[in-house]
């Protein structure tokens, strides 16, 4: 039983000690486990061999002590048969104390041999569990340490998003159109699959997609005003977004001639005007 304790103990101070070391590999486990059990045969065989010269040294004392006894006894006798009083009554003395010698000498002999073994066992197990809980001191700093860099990461990764946040809501993304048309060009469906990989990363996030025109007044064709030509702009953009795949909330309109980002002095501030702007609204 107190074998199967020790060993219980020493695999839980093991155990202990994988528990502390997330990175202990299993053969590494295998191999300390191997060198515990070692050691542990070893240790015990040696406790072993000292209980045994402690019970030797007791059953020789006992021995002695025991012949000195009966030698006492076979004189008791022979004093008894010479009628000589005085004599039994130090020989019974003597008998009493060799007998208490004996035990006394055997319970001491045993208390030792149990302190020996008690005090090198804790030993063993104070080791064992001081090792185990260095290293689990030495993993716990180390987790420490990544996680502190984990989070100082973390927060890096927090402060780019804030400012990709922040340049999405001030800076649209921008398509142009041809003077009097809602068609999509080349040039803008290309703009639009940039602009999908940026929105795909955000499906929460509503979009605000608005038309715009110059202002020069619509002759003719199918829109009657430049409202219904920003509007339609708009929409043709909402439209190819669908078509692509994005599922995000739409909020989808037209500003006419009404908000132009530069004055109209040349063809080239006309055609700037004539755009849609899709702003990115992430949820926050």
């Amino acid at each position: 039983m107190r074998r199967a304790l020790y060993l219980m103990i020493g695999l839980l101070a093991l155990g202990i000690a994988v528990g502390g070391c997330g990175y202990l590999k299993k053969k590494e486990f295998e191999a300390e486990f191997g060198a515990f059990k070692d050691q542990y045969s070893k240790d015990i065989a040696d406790l072993k061999t000292s209980v045994g010269n402690l019970d030797q040294k007791v059953e020789n004392t006992a021995s002695q002590l025991s012949q000195k006894i009966e030698n006492a006894r076979e004189e008791a006798i022979k004093a008894a048969e010479q009628g000589d009083a005085d004599t039994m009554e130090k020989l019974s003395k003597r008998i009493e104390e060799g007998d208490k010698a004996v035990r006394e000498e055997a319970l001491k002999a045993a208390r030792k041999a149990e302190e020996n073994a008690k005090k090198y066992t804790d030993q063993r197990i104070r080791r064992a569990l001081s090792e185990a809980s260095a290293r689990a001191a030495r993993e716990l700093d180390r987790a420490s340490s990544m996680a502190r860099a984990a989070l100082k990461e973390l927060d890096k990764v927090k402060e780019t998003q804030k400012k990709i946040v922040e340049r999405l809501t001030k800076e649209p993304i921008m398509v142009f159109f041809e003077s009097g048309k809602a068609d999509l060009t080349d040039e803008a469906k290309a703009k639009l699959d940039e602009a999908i990989k940026i929105i795909k990363r955000y499906p929460d996030a509503t979009l605000k997609i608005v038309g715009h025109a110059d202002s020069r007044p619509v002759l003719g064709g199918k829109f009657r005003s430049n409202w219904d030509l920003s509007a339609a702009r708009a929409k043709a953009v909402a439209d190819y977004l669908k078509e692509k795949g994005v599922t995000n909330k739409m909020i989808v309109y037209g500003r006419a001639h009404t908000e132009p980002i530069t004055p109209e002095y040349t063809k080239e501030d006309l055609a700037k005007n004539r755009r849609v702007e899709i702003w990115i609204l992430p949820k926050l």
